[in-house]
Order: C-alpha cells, then structure tokens, then sequence
C-alpha cells in the first residue's frame, strides 16, 4: 500500500515537473513576439539612442577633462625646460610648441628667443632660424601636432631631451632661410614695422597704408639682392574690401607684382630677382588701391641669396 502511494506521488511530481517546464518553454517562445510587440516607436528609439550617446561623450569628455592635469607638464617640468634652454638656446633659435596651446612656454623662453605657436609650419619661412627647439607634451591631446612632422621634414639632426611630462627636440635645419635683407628692418616712411596677427600668427610685418588714388612710393636704396625677393602678404581689418597691388622696381624696371585681396590670407610670392643677383641695388616698392577705400598691408619681404 506505501509503495503504491508513493509511486503515485512521485508520478504526480513527474508530472507536475513536466508542465512547469512546458510553460516555461511555451513563455519563453512567446518573450520575443511580446518584446516586439511592445517594443518602442522609432522616433523613440532614436530620441533613446541619442540620449544614450550623448551621456556617453559627456562622460568621456568629463574623464579627460579631469585626467587632463595629470598629463600636463609640473612646474618642475618647466623649470628643466627653462635650464636647458637658458643653457644651450643661441641666437638663430626658434622655440615651436606642440601642441600650439601650450603657451606657458613662453614664460621660459630665454630673452630675445622667439617663440612660434602654429599647428602647421609648412609654407613658414622662418627667417634667420639655424636650429628650432620643439616643445611638446606627450600625454596632451594629439591635436594640432603637424609642425613636429614639418620640422623633421626640414632638419638634419634631431636631439632629443625628456624633462618629466616634457619633451625638447633640438632640429638642426638642413636649408635655412638666411636673408640678405628684409625690408621691415628699414622701413620708408610713411611706412612702419611692427607685429600683427596675419595668417593666424603674429607676425613682425612692414606696415603699409595704401592711398586709394595715389601710388605710394617707398624706396629702399642700398638693398642687396638675390636670386629672389620671397615672402607673404595679407590685408589686415579695416573698412573697405579693394585689391591692393604691391609692385616691386629695381633700379626703375619693375620685377613683378603681386596683388592681394581680403579674401587671400597670407599670400605668398616668389619673384625672380636673380639678374640683379650682384652689389647693392635701389629697390622702390610701388603701393596703389584699385577702390574707393583699401586696408592696411602687412607685408613680409626677404631677399634671399
């Protein structure tokens, strides 16, 4: 009789079982047409996903922002970088950042040393530079890291020196830009010389003031010159929008002209100067406006042997 009765209570468990497992799997088959039914309306999902990428890149850009001192340079890195450059920086240096934000350096640039914060350095001449010491966070943000790459393109030997978060790279440059005469360093008058931002740079530039109407006329006698009188040229804000042309004479004959527009930025030129390659020469600049109203030029003027 127990027998009996337990069997029948283990069948009945067996069996109890048995639907237990068969809901399951029928519930289970059933989840994902529910879930489908259910689920949200597209505009929904796109409203949930970009909610979802929003706080994700907040997130991102908290973490960075927050990690970002520890990456950047101590005082006593700065303090390295000024020995080192109080030691061994000499006239004809330049100091490049990388990245261009990182302007503290300028507090420990030695005197009479400049400095060049630029993202990109090709098409910069860098008059006068024979060695440019490139200072660079590592651990910073790698935007706006092209002038290492332009510098290494343009040296010969390349040094360099880890000062904690800190990196100085000393560039011998194979081909430097070493001028015979620069006409910002004796400007005419009514012209002048004095830095502006042209081309997204301060630059040390020959300030002209055009007459529309008139041709001012600016000698440079005693200039030496060679193969080519090279550099760049920009209108700087003021009222008035008309092309200003910048006309170039040696000994009388003109040589060529270049004429600027607001719409140029810096505009670079090259002219041929190379017949008056020997002595010392009368070169007059020939300035004229084309419109009622014109803005003042910066001009950058090399005569490159």
């Amino acid at each position: 009789m127990a027998a009996r009765l337990l069997a029948r209570a283990l069948t009945h468990l067996r069996d109890l079982l048995f639907s237990q497992v068969r809901g399951w799997l029928v519930a289970a088959r059933a989840a994902p047409a529910r879930a489908w039914a259910a689920r949200p309306s597209s505009p929904r999902v796109g409203a949930i996903l970009l909610s979802i990428g929003l706080i994700a890149a907040g997130l991102a850009a908290l973490l960075a922002q927050l990690s970002l001192p520890a990456r950047l340079p101590a005082p006593v890195d700065w303090h390295a970088a000024a020995v080192l450059l109080a030691r061994d920086a000499r006239p004809g240096d330049v100091v490049v950042l990388a990245p261009a934000w990182l302007e503290r350096a300028r507090q420990v640039a030695p005197h009479g040393v400049p400095v060049v914060a630029a993202a990109r350095l090709d098409g910069e001449l860098l008059p006068g530079v024979v060695r440019a010491w490139l200072l660079s966070a590592g651990d910073a943000p790698r935007a706006g890291w092209e002038a290492e790459t332009e510098l290494a393109r343009r040296a010969t030997r390349a040094d360099a020196q880890r000062l904690g978060a800190l990196e100085a790279i000393r560039f011998d440059l194979s081909t430097p830009v070493l001028p015979l005469a620069s006409l910002a360093d004796h400007p005419p008058r009514p012209a002048g010389t004095g830095m502006r931002d042209a081309g997204g740079l301060p630059r040390r530039c020959l300030l002209l003031t055009p007459v529309p109407g008139t041709a001012l006329v600016l000698p440079f006698p005693g200039t030496r010159l060679g193969r080519s009188l090279t550099g760049h040229a920009a209108l700087l804000p003021g009222p008035g929008d008309a092309p200003v042309r910048l006309a170039f004479q040696v000994d009388g004959a003109e040589v060529g002209a270049v004429e600027v527009r607001a719409s140029d930025g810096w505009l670079p030129f090259q002219l041929d100067t190379r017949q008056s390659a020997v002595g010392a020469h009368e070169l007059t600049l020939v300035v004229t406006a084309a419109g009622a109203a014109a803005r003042p030029v910066c001009l950058e003027a090399l005569a490159l042997p």
